[in-house]
């Protein structure tokens, strides 16, 4: 199964520059900033920004029920923070098409999932300096996918020969690519759910 998987995101992956490019806004927009606040009730109930590039500041007023903000198209996250304790802040950033997405806050009492409306016109065309961008992040998304590959391979060969302390000893180390990588392979339907076995 592990194997399997460490397979499909080396595959996957080629696409997420496609997935950058659909995202992309022209040359000369200005990055705007949004304040989010998460707590025991999960998301804001509604949120309305501007098209383009947009980083969501993320903040926890709760107890620590909700810690995370994510950002959905269809059935795909396309951003997100984890791990936000109270007190905490992180931040992550996007550039939206106009249109209407979801925002899930998982474990949210009211507001486990909301809406966030993006109005303005759509982008036709990347910049040069955010090609280079989407171009830069491919590179480091395939390079860590082929480490994924790599450290899962000699896990799951530990695994078939019966070699369970040797595993041990190699799962961790098998994650950390997968780690860096997780935000874009939790574009592709419930291959991360699977994997974090959520």
């Amino acid at each position: 199964m592990f194997r399997r998987t460490g397979r499909a995101i080396a595959v996957a992956t080629i696409t997420s520059a496609t997935v950058a490019v659909a995202l992309g806004a022209p040359a000369g927009t200005k990055s705007t900033s949004v304040k989010v606040e998460i707590n025991d009730d999960g998301c804001p109930a509604k949120l309305k920004i501007k098209s383009g590039p947009t980083t969501f500041k993320v903040t926890n007023s709760g107890s620590g029920d909700v810690s995370e903000f994510e950002i959905v198209s269809g059935d795909h996250i396309i951003g997100e923070v984890e791990n936000v304790a109270p007190g905490l802040n992180k931040e992550f950033s996007l550039t939206l098409k106009p249109g209407t997405y979801k925002t899930s806050c998982p474990g949210g009492s009211d507001h486990s999932t909301a809406k966030l409306v993006v109005s303005g016109t759509a982008a036709t065309k990347l910049s040069a300096s955010g090609q280079a961008a989407v171009d830069q992040y491919r590179q480091y998304l395939e390079a860590q996918t082929a480490e994924l590959v790599t450290a899962t391979k000699a896990f799951t060969d530990a695994v078939d020969g019966g070699n369970l302390e040797q595993a041990k000893a190699l799962y961790a180390p098998a994650r950390v690519a997968y780690e860096r990588i997780e935000p874009v392979a939790e574009t592709f339907g419930d291959l991360d759910p699977k994997i974090d076995a959520r």
